[in-house]
């Protein structure tokens, strides 16, 4: 491999301290990290997405309680569903969501897809709370439909028994198992980064797919963008890559599972530097989209508020 030296002397032998290229390319990476093209911030649809969570699971406690106070066994089993679906969905949530991105995603690896390279997944957070409580709500249906009408065993509350209401359970059952299916099978976008350029992979189920191919070669710039996202909350401005070339491309890193800025830097970097190309092959190539701890974007995201801020105030006096 490649050998960089690094300024400075082995405190044992007094020799020049060796460092790989790999190393001494993310410390430059992280370095111009400390001046993020989108200051740190939590998703859009984080706030929605929890207080809807911490309603459904209102509830389901409420009616675990109020199945206590009532001795209705059915109501006990209706709100422990509830509250199990939803704690299972939360979790799957937060295991993937944003809050994750405080270090390098797991699921960025090096493949070899023909030719080696950074294998960047699509951020499937909200897709995967909504299978878990879909998958967990079905199950909890079906179930109840089956034992209803073979052994009378009830998963309802007690005025509600009756095989009307074990038949709509079913029904609810069957559609959420379709819609589960449905969900998972809806076709996602990873991004491969490998020596020879950078590519969509379209990922169905267990199969990808070269969706579009950029030759680093033909890339004549990259440069940072936003993408509007209007909502019933406002309107957001998601970061956006674009890459100019004989086929363009626009990335948009909050669907992946990489940090917007740290994609970005190493998207520039290695359209403008042909010779670290080589790197993106090595076996420990992913940590080069590591970015900074996520202390230290809030407190970059906050002073850089701050002096927007003091910025607008001087132009307005």
């Amino acid at each position: 491999m490649n050998q960089y030296v690094i300024g400075g002397d082995s405190p044992d032998t007094g020799a020049p301290v060796q460092k790989s290229a790999l190393e001494a390319l993310q410390s430059r990476l992280l370095d111009v990290m400390q001046t993020p093209t989108w200051p740190q911030r939590l998703s859009w649809s984080t706030v929605p997405l929890l207080i809807l969570g911490l309603g459904v699971l209102f509830v389901g406690v409420t009616n675990v309680v109020l199945a206590f106070g009532v001795g209705d066994v059915g109501i006990f089993l209706v709100g422990a569903a509830l509250t199990v679906s939803t704690l299972c969905a939360g979790s799957a949530y937060l295991s993937v969501g944003p809050f994750r991105r405080h270090s390098l995603a797991h699921r960025i690896r090096v493949v070899d897809a023909g030719e080696r390279g950074i294998e960047i997944p699509a951020s499937r957070a909200f897709a995967r709370a909504a299978e878990v409580f879909i998958a967990v709500t079905a199950v909890y249906t079906v179930l109840g439909f089956v034992l209803w009408h073979t052994n009378r065993i009830a998963l309802m509350p007690d005025r509600a028994r009756s095989d009307a209401t074990a038949n709509i359970m079913g029904l609810v059952g069957v559609v959420l198992a379709g819609a589960l299916i449905w969900i998972a099978a809806q076709g996602t976008l990873w991004i491969f980064l490998s020596p020879s350029g950078i590519a969509w992979v379209r990922c169905r189920l267990s199969r990808k797919s070269i969706d579009t191919v950029v030759k680093w070669d033909d890339v004549t710039r990259v440069w940072s963008d936003v993408f509007r996202v209007r909502t019933n909350l406002g309107v957001t401005d998601d970061p956006m890559i674009r890459i100019d070339a004989d086929r363009s491309l626009r990335i948009l890193p909050a669907n992946l599972t990489a940090e917007p800025n740290a994609l970005f830097v190493l998207v520039q970097h290695m359209a403008a530097n042909p010779d670290d190309r080589c790197l993106l092959a090595e076996a420990e190539a992913a940590t080069l989209l590591a970015p900074i701890p996520l202390r230290e974007r809030w407190a970059i995201a906050r002073e850089m508020g701050r002096a927007a801020g003091e910025s607008g105030n001087r132009g307005r006096a």
